[in-house]
């Protein structure tokens, strides 16, 4: 496995290869299409066969528990989710109120991300890789064995996720992309590239999502409410939700704040402006040999706007947006060859956005 510098070189230079965390779920029957929205906050309504769709799971209060992709196919519809052990057991009891079939069939989820990650995948699917548009799926074989490819990912890079009945097939992959001058990342470097790209990870920043749909109400109970989103792969590290104290806060964001030259301080450490407590750190995020640190602060909104300067714990930070750096991936075609050189390093001046040098 790679150190944390190398993973974050791989994610947005080359190629890193990870295995998702979350569990995977496996849904048949007539009902298949009603049963699997009754759990998402997303509206599949006009979701079709061979497409993925990303959403929050939630609880009968809107409140988000986690994060799920859904494959959807001709006959089944595969998901990967992240949650809190307690809404799996909640599915399975209203899995019987539908026509369904539903079983945890322990697939194994590989995420492949980077400029160059096309190339990891790019004979494994049965459609030419350049021809995979976003969010479609198609069917793969890795070392001979079945899978799914979907063209979806988290760091704002290119990204696939593939799908597969065992995880014999990571090795392969984690060798393909070694062989582009990246290979199998550390999850840990993982909340820095989400937080840079604004992965859904942060969905609901506001605190707030759309109240789940009509049907979900009947079975989420009031044991999932209280569970706060993870915005890392470590169950560990989970999203904060509730203040270090009591704090007079007219309403409240998640917002990315920048650290010049300096770590992001723990979570919980408190936000100061002019003596005054206005929020606190909810997530640490790894420097992975960068010059500068990053976190995800939660703020007074009066406070929340680009450029603001905070005080966090002893050092000086400073509100920013996502993306908040340039990203390889939006120049380089999938199918071709590098059109430029990789950077020496990615890196930030909030006081002229971010860029790659």
């Amino acid at each position: 496995m790679l150190d944390l510098q190398a993973s974050y070189e791989a994610v947005r230079i080359t190629a890193g290869v990870y295995r998702r965390s979350g569990r995977t779920l496996r849904v048949g029957g007539r009902q298949r299409m009603e049963f699997v929205q009754a759990l998402l906050d997303t509206d599949l309504s006009t979701a079709a066969a061979d497409v993925c769709v990303e959403s929050a799971v939630v609880s009968d209060q809107g409140r988000p528990l986690g994060l799920a992709v859904v494959l959807i196919g001709d006959d089944q519809v595969d998901l990967v989710v992240e949650a809190p052990s307690e809404w799996f057991d909640a599915v399975v009891t209203a899995s019987s109120h539908y026509d369904v079939t539903l079983g945890e069939d322990g697939a194994t989820p590989v995420q492949v991300e980077g400029p160059r990650a096309w190339t990891v995948v790019a004979d494994i699917g049965r459609r030419d890789i350049r021809h995979l548009g976003q969010r479609e799926c198609v069917a793969a074989q890795v070392d001979g064995t079945p899978a799914l490819l979907a063209r979806t990912g988290t760091t704002g890079e290119h990204g696939y996720l593939v799908l597969m009945s065992d995880d014999t097939g990571l090795a392969t992959l984690a060798a393909r992309a070694e062989k582009v001058g990246g290979g199998l990342i550390d999850p840990a470097v993982l909340p820095r590239v989400w937080l840079e790209s604004g992965h859904p990870a942060q969905t609901g920043q506001s605190g707030v999502l759309s109240q789940v749909r009509p049907g979900a109400q009947e079975w989420i109970g009031a044991a999932l409410t209280a569970t706060p989103v993870s915005t890392t792969t470590d169950p560990a590290d989970s999203l904060v939700v509730e203040p270090p104290q009591a704090l007079d806060l007219v309403a409240h964001h998640c917002v990315p704040v920048f650290f010049k030259d300096v770590d992001c301080p723990p979570v919980g450490s408190l936000a100061v402006v002019d003596g005054k407590v206005i929020g606190w750190v909810v997530v640490q995020t790894p420097r992975a040999g960068q010059p500068d640190g990053l976190g995800l602060v939660m703020l007074d909104e009066r406070h929340t706007g680009i450029g603001t300067d905070i005080q966090v714990g002893s050092v000086a930070g400073r509100v920013v947006t996502q993306p908040l750096i340039g990203l390889l991936s939006h120049i380089e075609e999938v199918g071709a060859e590098p059109v430029l050189d990789p950077p020496a390093s990615c890196c930030a001046d909030p006081s002229v956005g971010w860029q790659l040098v």
